[in-house]
């Protein structure tokens, strides 16, 4: 016997035929994004490397095409500054179960509205590279922010200080306009995380971790190396 309908989340490989057409109502597919934005398979952290403040949930009907097919329903979903890639995902993945449960039934019953997505509107998440998680301090603050937190829990983003690979965490953005300093420079040492100039603004470095080590906070950082104010990162 033939499925009503298959359910497609999180799956890596695209969907082909015969699985497209053999359901009665075809293959549903929950995307963590605005469908036609950032379809593909880093949705959650490109939208944050982006700098987004909104992004959301799609259910939507399968088609041979990646993430084109007509949309069923969305919900929008905001994110906050600190938001990582894994708290995103779990505001995502709590609206995208309520909405799946609701478009389904509409779905299923005939009475839900499809709307064809805009091409014109479409824009692209591929995965992330490896030359993408390495950041320095000669970008702004909030660029190296979003780069931070749209890698966590993976890849992870990383830097060199002293020859050696240091993978950033987490990191609080300072953007003050009076924030002053070569990029890399320390800028204060007095709180428990470690600030860093940027070329614009700075960050607090608050989880960092070495090659091969386990994870520290800025603190343990800061007097393993035994910096102090003016001292530059590299």
């Amino acid at each position: 016997r033939k499925p009503d309908v298959i359910l497609v989340i999180d799956f890596g490989q695209k969907v082909k035929e015969p699985y497209l057409s053999t359901p009665k109502f075809g293959c549903i597919n929950l995307h963590p994004s605005l469908l036609p934005k950032y379809r593909g398979a880093a949705p959650i952290q490109r939208a944050i490397m982006d700098g987004q403040e909104i992004t959301g949930v799609t259910v939507f009907k399968l088609t041979e095409q990646m993430d084109a097919g007509p949309i069923i329903a969305q919900r929008e979903v905001l994110i906050d500054l600190d938001d990582t890639a894994y708290t995103l995902g779990m505001k995502l993945l709590s609206e995208g179960v309520n909405l799946l449960t609701e478009a389904l039934h509409y779905f299923v019953s005939g009475t839900a509205q499809l709307k064809e997505q805009d091409e014109s509107k479409a824009t692209y998440a591929p995965k992330i590279t490896n030359e993408e998680s390495y950041f320095n301090f000669n970008h702004e603050a909030i660029n190296v922010h979003n780069k931070v937190r749209a890698l966590n829990p993976r890849p992870g983003a990383h830097t060199f200080i002293r020859g050696k690979r240091l993978k950033v965490w987490r990191t609080s953005l300072i953007n003050r306009e009076d924030v002053l300093g070569l990029p890399g420079t320390i800028l204060n040492i007095k709180e428990d995380h470690p600030v860093v100039a940027c070329i614009k603004g700075a960050i607090s470095l608050r989880e960092v971790q070495w090659e091969g080590k386990p994870p520290i906070d800025g603190r343990s950082f800061l007097n393993g190396l035994r910096l102090r104010e003016g001292d530059v990162l590299s």
